[in-house]
């Protein structure tokens, strides 16, 4: 739209000068006036295709001015197109023709009131404003699009960096809950291991137990479609609240019911003074801790111990006894656990180690920053 309305300005301008041009000489009038008329408005409508073949229309308005008045105007408005669409670059033949065909037009049609070195000046000074605007409008257009290709590229560099958030989010996501339902599917395997070791239970403690590893299982599968949903959507909005320290005491219940010992040896006074983020991470090194224990010493009794204050590190420690009476049950597991918790916990600032001490037991110890 922009780009009609300077066409339609350039017409009207060239149509102003040539009017000046034929009127300030007799040559053009007389016998030779349709002539002057019909290359003239032909010249002039030739702009219309300025800015997709500048060179062209050039050659065409250059030629005109020759040998019409009328096409002056159109002549120096090639010039400006030259400049707004060539740049300072002009074709050597193009500078050349210009020139001989203004030569031609001063000698064939002089100025009845300056006369030819009057005409010359005057066409000198034109030519020159004309290739300045002309640049001019080049290097503003030159900005324009450079402005807007920088705003195109930063828009597409926020949805970029907005995506990318999306997706450390997701992945981040679906990390805790897959923590969550391994978790989950650790205790499901020793309910079920549970009924298996105990083939002459009463039908009440068996009714019991089925129904618990109903529920457990009814919990995994709905855990299980929220890791799909977030690993598939951009913006899931129906996750349940990621689990803090005040959620600890839960986790112990649901161990037990299970059929977990768990020893609290030591426990931090008011757990809701701990941060949410920091809480988030103290529950995940419990429950990797506990899902461990249950998985390589069932039916072991578990000593868990959380100390630390703001300012200093929480600690946690979880050891349980390695070599198991009761019979084993084996639960299958991916073994990387441990590793991606020990990355969380190092990228924190912390440090987690675990082994067998010198007593023979197997100790999960943690230590995570608790900023002041």
């Amino acid at each position: 739209m922009h780009a009609r309305a300077g066409d339609v300005t350039c017409i009207v301008i060239a149509l102003y000068l040539g009017a000046l041009a034929t009127e300030a000489t007799t040559a053009a009038n007389g016998p030779y006036a349709p002539v002057n008329a019909l290359i003239g408005l032909a010249s002039v409508a030739a702009l219309w295709w300025r800015s997709r073949a500048p060179l062209t229309v050039a050659s065409i308005t250059f030629a005109a001015g020759a040998v019409a008045p009328m096409a002056a105007g159109a002549a120096i408005l090639g010039v400006y197109t030259i400049a707004a669409y060539r740049g300072r670059r002009v074709p050597v033949v193009m500078v050349l023709f210009y020139a001989a065909s203004g030569a031609v037009g001063l000698v064939l049609f002089p100025d009845q009131n300056i006369g030819v070195a009057g005409s010359l000046i005057v066409a000198v000074a034109m030519t020159a404003a004309a290739f300045g605007l002309g640049l001019a409008a080049r290097s503003r257009r030159q900005l324009l699009e450079a402005t807007a290709d920088r705003a195109e590229r930063a828009e597409a560099d926020r949805h970029a960096r907005i995506a990318e958030a999306r997706r450390a989010e997701r992945t981040r996501i679906a990390a805790e809950m897959h923590d969550m339902l391994a978790h989950r599917l650790s205790m499901l395997s020793l309910h079920a291991g549970a009924i298996e070791l105990r083939p002459n239970a009463s039908p009440e403690d068996l009714a019991t137990s089925v129904g618990i590893v109903r529920a457990s299982a009814h919990q995994a599968l709905g855990e299980l479609r929220k890791v799909i949903g977030v690993l598939r959507d951009d913006t899931p909005d129906d996750l349940a609240p990621q689990p803090t320290a005040a959620d600890l005491g839960a986790l112990l219940e649901d161990c037990r019911t299970a059929g977990m010992r768990i020893d609290l040896a030591a426990a931090l006074p008011d757990s809701a003074a701990i941060p949410p983020e920091l809480g988030r991470h103290a529950y995940r090194v419990v429950q990797e801790g506990l899902t461990n224990a249950s998985k390589h010493a069932p039916g072991q009794p578990v000593q868990l111990a959380l100390t630390g204050r703001a300012g200093s590190d929480l600690r946690i420690e979880i050891t349980n006894a390695t070599s198991a009476a009761t019979p084993r049950v084996t639960v299958p597991g991916a073994g990387v656990g441990l590793i991606g918790l020990r990355e969380r916990i190092e990228m924190l600032g912390g440090s987690l180690d675990d082994g067998t001490d010198s007593t023979g037991r197997h100790r999960l110890q943690a230590s995570i920053p608790w900023p002041p």
